[in-house]
C-alpha cells in the first residue's frame, strides 16, 4: 500500500507523535484488517461447504457475490 508520507507527517504533528509512530499505527491497522478479511473468507468457504448459495453467503457476510465466487475459485485452485 502506498501512502502519502506528507500526510503521515501532518498527522504526526497534529497528534504530537513521531511520523514513525503514525506509520506503526497504520501498519497495525493494515494487519488487523487483513486478519479480519481472512476470517470472513474462511467463514464464506465454510458456509459454501455447508451448502449455502453464493448469494446467501454474500448477503449474510455483507460482501459482494463476485468476491465470494473468487474466494471459492482460488480455494479450489490451491486445494484448500
Amino acid at each position: 500500500m502506498v501512502r502519502d508520507q506528507a500526510g503521515d507527517r501532518e498527522i504526526a504533528n497534529v497528534m504530537g507523535v513521531t511520523r514513525q509512530t503514525v506509520q506503526n499505527w497504520v501498519s497495525d491497522l493494515e494487519a488487523q484488517r487483513e486478519e479480519a478479511r481472512e476470517e470472513i473468507r474462511e467463514k464464506a468457504l465454510e458456509m459454501r461447504a455447508e451448502g449455502k448459495s453464493l448469494r446467501q453467503v454474500a448477503s449474510e457476510l455483507e460482501v459482494n457475490p463476485v468476491t465470494v465466487a473468487g474466494w471459492k475459485k482460488r480455494s479450489m485452485i490451491s486445494g484448500n
